[in-house]
């Protein structure tokens, strides 16, 4: 599937376009996981290149480069029979690939301690600093599983 990196980070004026992106995404993730029994293998591209829709916003100097050749070996690659690749997210341009994922950081849970906005004020710095634990899950129980055992 193709999303953009604007699904990924947003964008200045595509409000719209960055949502519609950001949910192939979130459906390339579902289907990769519904189609897994029936060895079906969904990846989402986010590729860079320099089109007529982006003409306006890109760095002259910096076209030259972004050139669809620099993106179809990806493509390419995320298709053919011997990639088990699937649920990837994967950046392009500019013959630059990168493997995009997730990552959370967590505010620490004390059971003796009082959760309320006071704490999450307090922490929250440190927090979006990625100081405390640091995880990539790779699916939704992985969260799940993260969080109870903060129980134990």
């Amino acid at each position: 599937m193709t999303a953009s990196s604007a699904g990924l980070h947003g964008n200045f004026g595509q409000a719209n376009y960055s949502a519609m992106k950001a949910g192939i995404i979130g459906l390339a993730k579902t289907l990769s996981i519904e189609g897994k029994k029936h060895n079906i293998q969904v990846n989402t591209i986010c590729p860079g290149a320099h089109t007529d829709m982006n003409d306006a916003l890109m760095n002259p100097a910096f076209k030259q480069w972004m050139t669809t050749d620099k993106v179809s070996p990806v493509a390419a690659w995320l298709c053919h029979e011997t990639c088990s690749e699937s649920g990837a997210i994967v950046a392009a341009a500019a013959g630059w690939t990168a493997k995009v994922r997730y990552e959370y950081s967590e505010m620490p849970m004390d059971p003796d301690k009082p959760f309320n906005i006071d704490a999450v004020r307090d922490f929250w710095p440190e927090l979006s600093e990625f100081k405390t634990k640091v995880s990539y899950p790779t699916k939704l129980s992985d969260i799940f599983k993260t969080i109870a055992s903060q129980f134990r």
